[in-house]
């Protein structure tokens, strides 16, 4: 008898999945079928980037290559009007400020509107773009400084988007990798 109770529920799951999974999915209450209705009315691309954000995974590190050297990791993330990364086309510059003033600033320029450069970039993992800047400094900024790194992109239809962000200058580079055993 407890085995027959146990099958009716599952024999009601069964019945209903085929009508569950014809159903057409709800899109919300603002949202349309009409893919015309929501175009922008300049003809733009609807997911270009509306918004540019060094992504949080930004870092300083030791080189590998390099001991004693640091890189900068940027990650460049754009996101478009619904705040969803996408991908991006146009000039991408990227500027590195030492605030304590003793190292001169980096100026470094990406073409996206390569596409092979722009594929390379891409990291979909992250959904974002990895810029590896290996600073040639004559002098390393102080231990703990601040730097300052800005990005700008501007787009095919000469549109401007810009974020900044504060990163610290690492201690020593002993500090970020331990010695290997």
């Amino acid at each position: 008898m407890a085995a027959h109770k146990a099958s009716i529920p599952l024999l009601m799951m069964l019945a209903a999945w085929p009508v569950g999974c014809a159903a057409k999915p709800s899109l919300g209450p603002n949202a349309t079928r009409d893919p015309s209705a929501s175009a922008p009315a300049d003809d733009r691309w609807p997911f270009r980037p509306a918004s540019i954000e060094i992504h949080p995974l930004t870092r300083v590190i030791a080189s590998r290559q390099r001991p004693g050297r640091y890189i900068i990791e940027v990650r460049v993330e754009f996101l478009d009007e619904w705040d969803c990364p996408t991908k991006a086309v146009g000039e991408l510059s990227l500027e590195i400020r030492d605030l304590s003033g003793r190292c001169p600033p980096l100026y470094g320029n990406v073409d996206l509107s390569n596409l092979e450069l722009n594929a390379r970039q891409y990291e979909p993992v992250t959904q974002s773009y990895l810029l590896v800047i290996d600073p040639d400094w004559a002098e390393l900024p102080l231990p703990l400084s601040e730097l300052r790194l800005r990005a700008l992109m501007v787009t095919p239809d000469g549109e401007q988007l810009q974020h900044q962000i504060d990163l610290l200058w690492p201690g020593d580079a002993k500090e970020a990798f331990p010695p290997s055993t």
